[in-house]
């Protein structure tokens, strides 16, 4: 470890400066405050105010919306990708116009402080205001309610009228332990560490009035206790407090009819203690953690139905001290416009799918569960030798086939299974990484997916966009080269969102169709104004590992008034990983860790390291 870090040092030395002059010391370098005072995280952000942007899709179209805040001011925009059309939500002027008269404050297009912003039917916008955002540093000055309490205004923007209506109240917002069904009928949570649920009707009741005494709760279960409790085990440091209701991490069947969750038993676990010292006096905290080397609580599945709330333990044991993990379905666009958001399991209402992990990291398997027999069997077994990483499946063809993400190469590929677990094909291969499925087209049998190391000529952590058809056939590269890349997919799979960059390079968003096809430019990040202040792009390099042989990517940041006939000192930022590295791909508003650092008068470099980082090869992650 010594000896690479002293090779980069040198190496990033060598990069940093350029040799003096023989026989003439270089001038020490005085701390520069007020350089690293100019680009505070506060000023910068008033001269960048957003670096992407977030498409926020309808929910029965693949129309958007999304704001875009520049120096001006902030502008809201719906986009037509099929008509290729982008028009502005409503005229902030004119919006601030009507806000005003409504409200009897006065506002005007660059101080209306819109929020918690709501897309309704695909027709309306619901927003608030609350004039104290704009109106006074204090908010203990904020204008109050006849009760009160902070004033905020609610209202409806119909988007085909453009007319702005008034609304008294907005929708219940549910609170974080109702685990909600499907059908949105009732709510599932723990308190006194048992299970329990009450109708959604009664949540809301609760919402509005905690003390209402025709709430009704009813329990399902009466034998657990703080050992063998609903909660995710490392919950407890929290300190579950009794006749607190607290949320279960539960996934329910599509048609609402049974839910499936995970259990523990933790009473082999230890206490553990730290000392409070944000008290007045530092109190002792006390809850049970596993220690390297110490035995790991048990865990075991259970499967209810919601008509007579019977339970099922499903019988899953293969490991000693496994762990297991019930499959999500993935997450539609869609979803969000259910409040509160569902938790679907991956699956149908006869089956479902559960990940099987060894404690050794070193296998995990794919099962399926029955939900009639409350029987698993195993889909698809992978082990290595070192820890694995693993995915949750992709379902397609109806769920008659799964898409399995491995690393069983030393790659991270796809693979196309039956049902059963029969092997139909890989549809990718090579020594470049597939990053994460985003979603799949069963009418063109065509999978999208974000992958790292595909273009050997650019830097191997940059993210980019690939479809391939189920076969493995017609893979193709969506979104523009040398660049890192976020994207967002449509939940019709016909076009994507991304914002590209480099740490040496702008960020772009653009719009796109899944052929790869430019739509439109939604937003250029202007990085003029920092360029007046002084600003320089920080610059990315390349050096070998103390193998000689592979190659570690890292950036340099550099004071903006640098001399190259001056001595620096240099401080490398740290992250070794295992999961990520300290090393920004992309460009973002300077960090106080590093460019603000290097203002003071130092060379800043961050790097990557063997061992620090998923998105390679499986070799370079599983090193040290």
């Amino acid at each position: 470890m010594i000896k690479k870090l002293t090779m980069l040092l040198v190496a990033a030395a060598a990069i940093a400066s350029a040799t003096p002059a023989i026989g003439s010391e270089p001038e020490a370098v005085k701390p520069n405050y007020e350089l690293a005072e100019r680009f505070s995280p506060t000023k910068v952000k008033r001269l960048v105010p957003q670096t992407a942007v977030r498409p926020n899709w309808f929910e029965n179209s693949s129309k958007f919306w999304y704001s875009w805040t520049n120096v001006d001011g902030t502008t809201y925009y719906i986009v037509d990708p099929a008509a290729g059309k982008r028009i502005e939500l409503w005229s902030m002027a004119e919006l601030a116009e009507k806000v005003t008269l409504a409200t009897n404050y006065p506002f005007d297009w660059q101080h209306l402080p819109i929020r918690n912003i709501e897309l309704k039917e695909d027709k309306y916008v619901l927003f608030d205001i609350a004039p104290g955002d704009v109106m006074v540093e204090n908010n203990d000055y904020a204008p109050k309610d006849d009760e009160g309490k902070r004033l905020v205004f609610h209202f409806k923007w119909d988007i085909a009228s453009k007319s702005l209506e008034e609304v008294e109240e907005r929708d219940v917002r549910y609170p974080a332990w109702a685990n909600v069904s499907p059908d949105g009928r009732i709510a599932v949570y723990q308190k006194n560490s048992n299970l329990w649920y009450m109708t959604t009707e009664d949540v809301e009741k609760i919402v509005r009035d905690p003390k209402d005494s025709t709430i009704v709760e009813h329990q399902i279960t009466t034998d657990a206790t703080e050992d063998t409790a609903y909660h995710w085990f490392e919950d407890c440091i929290e300190q579950i407090k009794p006749d607190e209701r607290y949320r279960v991490y539960l996934q329910w069947s599509p048609d609402s009819k049974h839910f499936a969750t995970v259990r523990s038993n933790t009473s082999m676990l230890k206490d553990f203690w730290v000392i409070n010292i944000l008290k007045e006096r530092p109190e002792l905290f006390e809850y049970k953690y596993q220690m390297p080397g110490e035995q790991s609580p048990d865990f075991w599945l259970e499967l209810f139905d919601t008509e007579n709330f019977e339970r099922r333990e499903v019988e899953m044991a293969k490991y000693k001290e496994q762990m297991l993990f019930i499959c999500n379905r993935p997450t539609m666009h869609a979803d969000h416009y259910k409040k509160p958001m569902r938790m679907v399991w991956q699956g149908d209402n006869d089956k479902f799918y559960v990940i099987r992990q060894s404690r050794d990291i070193k296998r995990a398997d794919l099962c399926v569960v029955d939900v009639a027999s409350a029987t698993a069997k195993d889909v698809v077994v992978e082990q290595m030798n070192t820890s694995i990483e693993w995915q949750m499946p992709t379902l397609i063809n109806g769920g008659k086939e799964v898409i399995q993400w491995s690393e069983r190469t030393g790659w991270a590929h796809l693979y196309r299974y039956t049902a059963e677990g029969e092997l139909l094909n890989p549809i990718t291969t090579g020594d470049w990484h597939v990053s994460n499925v985003l979603g799949a087209d069963d009418a063109k049998r065509v999978i999208y997916f974000t992958a790292t190391g595909y273009n050997k000529e650019e830097n191997p952590y940059y993210l980019h966009l690939f479809r391939v058809n189920y076969d493995g056939t017609g893979l193709k590269q969506l979104d523009p080269k040398d660049f890192n890349g976020e994207f967002s997919l449509s939940d019709d799979r016909r076009y994507f969102v991304t914002t590209y960059s480099r740490a040496n390079a702008a960020p772009v968003s653009e719009l796109y169709t899944v052929e790869g096809k430019k739509i439109m430019t939604l937003a250029e990040v202007d990085l003029e104004p920092l360029f007046a202040m002084g600003y320089q792009y920080p610059e990315p390099f390349v050096v070998k590992a103390a193998d000689g042989v592979t190659d570690l990517h890292g950036v340099m940041f550099k004071p903006y008034d640098f001399d190259p006939n001056k001595k620096y000192p240099i401080i490398e930022y740290v992250y070794p990983g295992p999961q990520t590295e300290a090393v920004e791909q992309s460009w973002y508003q300077p960090l106080i860790r590093t460019d603000r650092l290097a203002q003071m008068g130092f060379i800043v470099i961050t790097v990557g390291n063997r061992g620090g980082h998923p998105d390679r090869s499986k070799w370079y992650h599983n090193y040290g």
